[in-house]
């Protein structure tokens, strides 16, 4: 797919946008100005939260399986 974005949101910042887990309300902001104007990265962000319902039902089901180290 071609995208039309000169400056596209990483996705790892997409998904900590979604997760609403970004450092501060100023990095909200910036994020949800370019979404509002870039079809592009709103288009991504739609297609990475899609896949939210599945996970969750994957990892509910314990089809998903993974270890989280000490550190």
């Amino acid at each position: 797919m071609m995208q039309n974005c000169r400056t596209p949101i990483p996705d790892e910042t997409l998904l900590d946008y979604w997760a609403r887990d970004l450092e501060d309300e100023g990095a909200t902001d910036r994020v949800e100005e370019h979404l509002f104007a870039c079809g592009d990265c709103s288009a991504r962000l739609h297609r990475l939260a899609a896949f939210g319902p599945g996970l969750a039902t994957l990892v509910r089901q314990g089809r998903v399986s993974g270890f989280v180290s000490r550190a």
